[in-house]
């Protein structure tokens, strides 16, 4: 029977040239399946574009705040000076 320090090591599923793989394939699929639908607007394009960032930029500031008062909360509990300051 092996110990688990005897195993040899397996190598992780998603290596770092796997994750950029995917980031890129999603990011052209994006762009492959979105333009067509920012061609049938006729001309809208630019608006439906803004709107769709201005969304997408409240929802990551609305994420970026709540993480910042979990941070607060969790700081505050431990007495963390430094991480009170981060937090704020």
């Amino acid at each position: 029977m092996k110990y688990l320090s005897e195993r040899p090591e397996r190598k992780r599923f998603l290596t770092g040239k796997m994750a950029n793989l995917l980031v890129i394939t999603a990011i052209f699929s994006v762009f492959v399946f979105a333009l067509p639908i920012f061609a049938a607007d006729g001309g809208d394009a630019l608006n439906t574009a803004k709107t769709l960032l201005a969304k997408a930029a409240q929802a990551g500031g609305g994420l970026w705040a709540i993480w910042g008062l979990v941070q607060l909360g969790m700081s505050i509990k431990d007495h963390n000076g430094p991480g009170i300051q981060g937090a704020i």
